[in-house]
């Protein structure tokens, strides 16, 4: 990477997050605000977390410290290094926090650093739930009425006031929890005040028949703002908090969505020295005809959902935003045009911790994504339950009665989709599940296309099977292995291969997509091109195996190579997108690999998987003209005592 002439030192300060057994994911953000200030023409001095530093100043040549993140470690830092400004674009993390805390004692104009403001609006430090509400106001946008809880004793007479249950819990900050049962509302309640959780809490009116709709917005420092991405949660508002949701939004008309996106645009315009990223999300109350503005977070726990769905590396853009960049230099003055859209995301997120309270501490993120890519909703449903993310409720138990689907469906939660298309599959109609449920029934009628596909399935053989079904079936995600178990029931010796040949007969392709990331022009020549394969695995010492592989590819890129990564781990996808120029996200499974082998004719590939995995593909790798390179282990040698490294 080459600096321009000018090097301004601009100290980056990161989440504060320790990576978790060999897990550098979280890296991902901080490489790409590195490689934005480099691009900029700044010179980056990195402060992070025990042990991302050995991936930060491995991959890129900066200055990186771990350290406790305090004011000790920042004097330390100014010691040895001279400092113009300190940039904190992690909003709410452990390493914002202490930013703001040496601003608040006058620190930083002490020291002649420059706080650079990174994705948030001045004066939305503190008290931003209530700020954000006087400007939803101002915008002339409705909002859920809202309480304060001061008390365990108030909680009947706020009930009363909201029109009971369910209501949602919060302190002001993004986590939220939709609470439909009094049992649970009074023992959240409860272990709030009984924590030593300092900050407010707040209860919210939750309309029953409210669909939940994000809209993503960036903005410059010239005041240009354009909407970019859009989602929505698969379940209805109350028994979900953010469980499963699909981007973009794909239930709204045309006219609902240019709606939502000028309401999003004349909140975000009321914020009017904000530059960066903010989501504004809606509650479509059905029953009364209201659209409600529940929430606007700069917070951004799901970059990798709108990452991947934007074609953008988030916090790459977000850097350059703060360095003063206008939109339309980075080539997003268009922003986003839903009829546009190739691909569809569906995000499962996690929960790190398991706890989900209310309480948990500033710096934690507790959410991680799952995301499956495909064409449609079909697709990347079928994906998410073919890779084991749909759990049968008690253990692998199948659903084959009424009785028992009513059970089911009195507990929401997001694998209920999968309870869903088993009653679908015994005759339960659509418009039952829909007033059981207050599911959508747009993605009702797509369970059940995924469930008549099934039974025409069930009444062919494999020669039978025409070059119309075929295609339907692949295109709503039905993989070789899945039509060879419903077709063995009838017929017992069919195997995978004689699908795929089959399949291949027709000349029907896998239902492959990839999200693609523009790279900075390197001279790169259009027939040189390196695969890679990754799966996400500890290396010697519990390291990361991904480290050798970004210094195989960097140096790639050096050579003017392009890069298609091919993995199944979602989570590091933020690691990848400043590196790679298109990600494909499926299984390293050899149909998949020689599929997009042939879509990409590659000059060569890196193994970078499980041994296991590449057991599995060594066999078949002889059907490979291009040369095959298995990446070697890397061993780092331990940091220089003071917590600094650097190349």
């Amino acid at each position: 990477m080459k600096f321009k002439d000018a090097k301004e030192s601009i100290l980056l300060v990161g989440t504060g997050e320790r990576p978790i057994n060999g897990n550098y994911n979280s890296a991902g953000g901080e490489i790409q605000c590195c490689e934005a200030l480099m691009e900029e023409g700044k010179r980056p001095i990195l402060m992070t977390s025990v042990g991302t530093e050995q991936v930060i100043s491995t991959i890129l040549n900066v200055t990186s410290y771990s350290s406790s993140f305090s004011q000790a470690a920042v004097d330390a830092i100014l010691n040895k290094e001279n400092i113009d400004a300190v940039f904190a674009p992690f909003i709410d993390s452990k390493g914002w926090e202490m930013v703001q805390k040496l601003e608040e004692c006058g620190y930083w104009k002490q020291n002649n650093v420059r706080l650079i403001n990174a994705n948030l609006p001045t004066g939305y430090e503190y008290k931003r739930f209530q700020k954000l509400r006087i400007a939803i106001s101002k915008a002339n946008l409705q909002q859920p009425g809202c309480a304060d809880i001061l008390s365990v004793d108030e909680v009947p007479e706020i009930l009363k006031s909201m029109g009971g249950l369910p209501v949602t819990l919060h302190t002001g900050r993004n986590e939220r929890t939709t609470v439909a049962k009094l049992k649970d509302f009074n023992k959240k309640v409860k272990r709030h005040f009984e924590g030593d959780c300092s900050e407010k809490l707040y209860a919210e009116e939750c309309p029953v028949d409210g669909k939940e709709v994000s809209i993503g917005i960036l903005k410059d420092q010239g005041g240009t703002a354009r909407v970019i991405w859009t989602s929505e949660n698969v379940m209805p508002v109350f028994a979900s908090s953010e469980r499963l949701s699909i981007s973009p939004v794909q239930t709204l008309n045309t006219d609902d969505r240019r709606f939502l996106y000028k309401a999003a645009l004349k909140l975000v315009k009321e914020l009017e020295d904000f530059a960066g990223f903010c989501r504004v999300k809606f509650i479509l109350d059905s029953s009364k005809g209201n659209i409600l503005v529940s929430d606007v977070s700069f917070n951004i726990n799901r970059s990798a959902l709108v990452s991947l769905s934007a074609g953008i590396p988030l916090y790459k853009v977000l850097t350059k935003l703060a360095m003063g960049s206008r939109l339309r230099e980075l080539g997003l003055e268009r922003g986003f045009e839903h009829k546009n859209t190739d691909r569809v995301l569906l995000s499962v997120p996690g929960n790190k911790n398991g706890t989900g309270d209310l309480c948990s501490s500033a710096g934690e993120q507790p959410k991680e994504e799952k995301i499956y890519i495909g064409h449609n909703f079909c697709e990347v449903l079928q994906k998410a339950w073919r890779e084991g993310d749909a759990r049968y409720g008690d253990g692998n138990t199948i659903i084959t009665g009424r009785e028992s689907i009513n059970q089911c469906l009195q507990h929401p939660y997001w694998d209920e989709l999968f309870h869903l298309y088993q009653a679908l599959s015994i005759g339960v109609s659509v418009e039952d599940l829909q007033r059981a449920t207050h599911i959508d029934s747009w993605f009702l009628v797509h369970i059940k296309l995924i469930v008549d596909l099934e039974w025409q399935l069930q009444q062919e053989s494999v020669t039978t099977v025409a070059k119309l079904q075929w295609k339907n079936l692949r295109s709503c995600g039905f993989s070789d292995s899945r039509i060879t178990s419903i077709l063995s029931l009838k017929y017992p010796g069919i195997t995978e291969k004689d699908i795929s040949e089959q399949r291949e007969e027709y000349q029907v392709d896998l239902p492959l997509i990839s999200a693609t990331f523009p790279q900075p022009a390197r001279g790169k020549d259009p027939d040189k091109t390196i695969m890679v394969l990754a799966s996400e695995h500890a290396g010697p010492q519990g390291v990361s195996s991904l480290i050798p592989t970004l210094l195989l590819i960097n140096e790639a890129r050096r050579l003017g190579y392009s890069i298609i990564l091919v993995t199944d781990n979602t989570e590091s996808s933020s690691l990848w997108m400043s590196f790679v120029d298109r990600i494909y996200l499926e299984p390293l499974k050899w149909g998949v690999i020689h599929e997009i082998y042939k879509r990409e004719d590659p000059s060569g590939i890196f193994i970078d998987v499980d041994c296991s995995d590449q057991q599995k593909l060594n066999e078949h790798f002889t059907a490979i003209k291009a040369p095959v390179v298995q990446v070697p282990e890397l061993t780092f040698p331990r940091n220089d005592g003071n917590g600094k490294n650097h190349q």
